[in-house]
């Protein structure tokens, strides 16, 4: 069994503007009175919730799988969306720097299917995307995914329903 599971990585600490954020690129959540253990976020399960961890650095959002197959971007940020999917080798990556797409990669079974942009430095030297996917979220947000406090905890906010989320009339009329 290997690891699963999709991430947003942001380069600075949301905490209290991930709505902000996730509204920004039209993901609308609302807070959670639960919080999780990173081990339960880990766990690549996540299918209407996302579970944030904060750092000093940055930020880490665990998401659900079809939401990382695209570009999130928020001004003056560097964004990192990626899924990594050991029990299928299939790896992706989406890259943005101050709302511009700057790198895109999806590899499956240790071929590069699809890529966008210019390489990146943590490219060099690696055989797999897989293997410096790690690097780069560490860079971005000082979060080790693979050695983390076993005690580190995450805020979950639950995704909206598209009828959550209209105004009152439209939910009425809907």
């Amino acid at each position: 069994m290997g690891y699963n599971y999709s991430c947003i990585a942001i380069d600075r600490n949301i905490e209290g503007k991930v709505e902000d954020f996730l509204e920004y690129n039209n993901v609308f959540v609302k807070t959670s009175s639960k919080s999780v253990a990173i081990e339960s976020a880990l766990d690549g399960d996540q299918s209407k919730e996302i579970d944030a961890y904060f750092t000093d650095k940055g930020t880490i959002l665990f998401i659900p799988n079809e939401m990382s197959l695209q570009y999130y971007n928020y001004p003056d940020t560097v964004v990192m969306t990626f899924s990594y999917y050991e029990t299928t080798m299939t790896f992706t990556i989406f890259l943005s720097q101050n709302g511009k797409a700057i790198r895109e990669i999806m590899e499956a079974e240790g071929e590069i299917h699809h890529e966008e942009g210019v390489p990146l430095t943590h490219e060099d030297g690696h055989n797999s995307i897989a293997d410096w996917i790690d690097e780069k979220v560490e860079e971005l947000t000082g979060f080790k995914m693979f050695s983390y406090d076993d005690d580190a905890m995450c805020v979950r906010y639950n995704i909206l329903k598209e009828k959550e989320r209209k105004g009152f009339f439209t939910r009425l009329f809907s």
